[in-house]
């Protein structure tokens, strides 16, 4: 009977560790194909790949390099949870057949974007103009229009460093997906949106223009991380005044920017601004 029960047990360590290692070579292997595949437009590379029988891989020490671009992108790690090993093993399939499964997670941890990068210069182009939240960022900021690289690096930063999540779960029975995505620009801002899509029939209806799935309800929650007083004390002093009459000023030509489109502020969403 011990004999036996050894036996079990060793039976079971090889049909754990077989499972374990069949599926790093699955996702290695789906990896490693997509990789080639986007090899025109960006080079990816990695320095190691985790999985996990409870449904979850990972891959850690990310680099991508965009030719087109001329920029390269740093990432912590890039994680994929899935509701069961099951699902982690058969979601290529399912997504060639245009299923979608339950639920999935995919977060992104330390994505680095250099400031003196190519992407952030883009947002320096001159012949650019400022778009309406640009434009309300420097309202009553001296003579900064935008608040560029420039500008940036004046408030203390010199890398973006962003840690994103998003999170679905799919009702099959009513068509709908709830959905929820968060991101933290780490001493910036954080902010997440969480919403609904219904009338959903398969994987193409969310990432297609698709004319049956429709948004439904959308709520939005935005907290601050050091980016607002930073950039109050930057405009302040670009304003050559104290904080206090910055954003007296900023709110003043806020009401008169929206009072142009003819958009009213109240005293309670004056005080609420401010």
């Amino acid at each position: 009977m011990k004999k036996i029960a050894i036996v079990l047990i060793l039976l079971s360590a090889v049909i754990f560790a077989g499972l374990k290692g069949g599926l790093w070579y699955f996702t290695k292997q789906f990896i490693d194909n997509k990789i080639t595949e986007a090899k025109s437009f960006a080079q990816i590379s990695y320095k190691e790949i985790t999985t996990s029988l409870n449904g979850q891989a990972a891959l850690k020490g990310v680099k991508v390099f965009i030719p087109l671009l001329d920029e390269t992108l740093f990432i912590d790690s890039v994680q994929l949870v899935t509701p069961d090993v099951f699902t982690l093993f058969t979601l290529p399939r399912q997504l060639e057949k245009q299923q979608l499964p339950e639920s999935l997670s995919l977060a992104v941890t330390g994505l680095q974007i250099d400031m003196n990068g190519n992407i952030m210069k883009m947002r320096d182009n001159p012949e650019l103009p400022p778009g309406p939240s640009e434009i309300i960022a420097a309202l009553g900021c001296g003579e900064v229009y935008r608040i560029d690289t420039n500008a940036l690096k004046k408030m203390g930063y010199d890398t973006i460093i962003a840690d994103s999540m998003l999170h679905y779960g799919y009702n099959a029975k009513n068509k709908q997906i709830k959905f929820k995505l968060s991101n933290h620009l780490r001493d910036m801002t954080r902010f997440s949106i969480n919403g609904e899509v219904n009338n959903v029939e398969n994987f193409t209806s969310v990432v297609a223009d698709s004319p049956q799935a429709k948004l439904g309800k959308i709520s939005l929650e935005s907290i601050d991380d050091s980016f607002l007083e930073r950039k109050n004390r930057f405009c302040a002093n670009e304003n050559n005044s104290s904080v206090d009459q910055y954003i007296d000023k900023n709110t003043r030509l806020l009401q008169e920017y929206l009072g142009s489109f003819g958009i009213e502020f109240g005293d309670g969403l004056v005080a609420a601004y401010r």
